[in-house]
């Protein structure tokens, strides 16, 4: 009676530590999840809306290139439209001259004419000009470099675009017109080698299949088109309190270097206009972030860059800033727009404070509950507590038995029907038990038998050495048992076979797919050769792989074989 209380006692308390455990546990739980999904939530609005201020950058930057590229295409049509209207002028020039002396002059004198007509014509302030080429694409007329007069296309090089020549017979065998777009010498330079980009156009004079053409140079155009663009960002800005910008930079070698670029629009900070950047400017921490920029732009072309900046809203005090940078490569320019990041950890502060307010509400509301569940069920295990001590005893009492004996446990003497659905599942066993003990000694007794009587060789061979031979494999090996379970299975074959069944051996043991069945030579402990037919199979013996094999004297037939062949040979 008093092992039967302790034994309630110490359920009760186990019950109750359980208990408290599991209640612990999922408190633990519930808590961490809260403050997880807290952080989560922290995280995920921080990186929501850093993602949000690294899509309005962007969007802000892509919508300036857009505008750049706008006004661009518009002036370059503008400029198109005044470059074949040029050309049309000198054909209508050259067409004049053609019939007017046609009957009076020859055609070296006529042409002639032409040249010195055009080469003496000046347009757009002084720096557009005609030139000529033939049909085979050799200049005839070029005022601005009267050097390359006599030269062809093919000895001109367009630094890094597309082939002239091709450009122009591209042209000449469509329309006889069209507009192509490459570097050449600018008038006012001195070095000739130094060329700028240039937009010509060329139309076919049919008389003397001559091409007439003039050009304008992009960099005529791009006052216009940064004057335009300063006035857009003055006026274009984002953000809290409008204090965020677009800077364009005019880019002048992607390399980087002393002075990579020149600050293009600026519309907080017009001081810095025109003047170059070097790619070894660093910031209040040391960071040379231009060249971080210029890394990112020749990776991907774009590229988002964190560094530390004067605030101009912020009585120009340094704050860490984010800007995307964007290459606009048909302008040759560099557009960015940044954002301070003050601005982003005060939002991101006041959602922190508004999510902790939430969590821990929710974790005293947590606590409460589960101190409510636990003395509810520390009433229900002080109930429980006697039935199952009793039910313990009787399984106690039951193994100590259980050891010695096969005898089952007494289901009447439970009273919980999960203990008497126990009490039946331990029945089970031990009856299965029972017959698997018995069923098992009767198949071991049953192959010994059969192993000791037969009249083929049987044998187990394990890590090297012979674990198992039956009467049939002494006999024919002519070793007594103790000295052949100490010897290995290539030790009985002939040495002109030995190296080969060994190595059968050592990769069958191994689970290598080696031929079952195959002849071998033996020599026996008297001497006797003796051959063999070999069946062998894999097997797994007390927990490690072994072979089984059986063997079959064939000695007699094959020095009959060997007789009946000597018989033929003489025959």
């Amino acid at each position: 009676m008093n092992r039967t209380k302790t034994i309630g006692r110490l359920v009760s308390s186990f019950m109750v530590l359980l208990i408290f455990l599991a209640i612990g546990s999922l408190g633990y739980l519930l808590i961490s999840e809260k403050y997880d999904r807290f952080h989560q939530e922290m995280d995920t609005f921080q990186e929501n809306f850093t993602a949000s201020q690294k899509t309005e950058l962007k969007n802000e930057v892509n919508q300036t290139i857009e505008y750049i590229d706008h006004h661009l295409s518009q002036i370059e049509t503008l400029a198109r439209q005044e470059l074949r209207q040029r050309v049309d002028e000198a054909l209508q020039i050259a067409t004049t001259i053609q019939q007017k002396y046609k009957n009076q002059w020859n055609d070296t004198e006529i042409r002639q004419l032409i040249k010195s007509t055009l080469g003496a014509i000046r347009f757009d302030h002084g720096r557009g000009y005609y030139y000529i080429l033939d049909a085979d694409g050799v200049f005839q007329l070029n005022p601005n470099l009267p050097t390359i007069e006599g030269l062809s296309l093919n000895d001109l090089k367009n630094n890094g675009g597309p082939d002239l020549m091709t450009r122009f017979k591209e042209i000449t065998s469509d329309s006889g017109e069209g507009f192509n777009t490459y570097c050449f010498h600018k008038p006012g330079q001195p070095d000739p080698d130094n060329k700028s980009p240039k937009i010509t156009f060329i139309k076919r004079f049919a008389p003397y299949n001559w091409y007439f053409g003039t050009g304008v140079y992009l960099d005529n155009l791009e006052e216009t088109i940064q004057n335009q663009v300063n006035d857009y960002l003055n006026i274009h800005r984002f953000g809290r309190n409008n204090q965020n910008y677009v800077f364009v930079i005019k880019l002048l070698d992607l390399k980087g270097g002393k002075n990579f670029g020149i600050m293009y629009a600026n519309a907080s900070r017009p001081d810095l206009l025109g003047k170059y950047l070097s790619d070894d400017l660093v910031d209040s921490k040391g960071k040379l972030f231009l060249q971080e920029v210029l890394l990112g732009l020749r990776k991907k072309g774009q590229c988002y860059v964190s560094y530390w900046y004067k605030n101009i809203g912020n009585s120009l005090q340094e704050q860490l800033k984010t800007t995307f940078f964007k290459l606009d490569k048909k302008a040759g320019l560099i557009v960015a727009a940044g954002a301070y990041h003050p601005d982003m950890e005060a939002i991101i502060a006041g959602y922190r404070s508004k999510l902790g307010k939430n969590v821990t509400r929710d974790v005293r509301n947590i606590i409460l509950v589960l101190l409510l569940i636990f003395m509810a069920l520390l009433l229900i295990v002080r109930f429980m507590s006697n039935k199952i001590s009793h039910e313990f005893t009787v399984f106690t009492n039951f193994f100590a038995k259980a050891a010695q004996e096969n005898k089952q446990i007494d289901n009447s003497a439970l009273s919980l029907n999960e203990f008497q659905e126990l009490a039946t599942t331990v029945n089970q066993m031990i009856g299965k038990r029972q017959l698997v003990e018995q069923s098992f000694h009767d198949s071991e007794e049953k192959f010994r038998a059969l192993a000791f009587n037969s009249p083929t060789a049987i044998f187990i061979h394990q890590q090297g050495t012979f674990v198992y031979a039956n009467p049939a494999a002494i006999e024919i090996s002519g070793y007594p048992l103790d000295q052949l379970l100490q010897m290995n299975f290539w030790e009985l074959v002939h040495p002109d076979m030995r190296e080969q069944v060994k190595n059968f051996g050592q990769q069958r043991e191994a689970g290598a797919d080696i031929p079952q069945r195959y002849e071998m030579k033996i020599i026996t402990r008297q001497g006797e050769i003796k051959w063999l037919d070999f069946n062998a199979a894999t097997i797994d013996f007390e927990g490690k792989p072994a072979i089984m094999g059986n063997v079959i004297d064939m000695t007699d037939r094959k020095n009959s074989e060997r007789d009946l062949l000597t018989e033929k040979e003489r025959l």
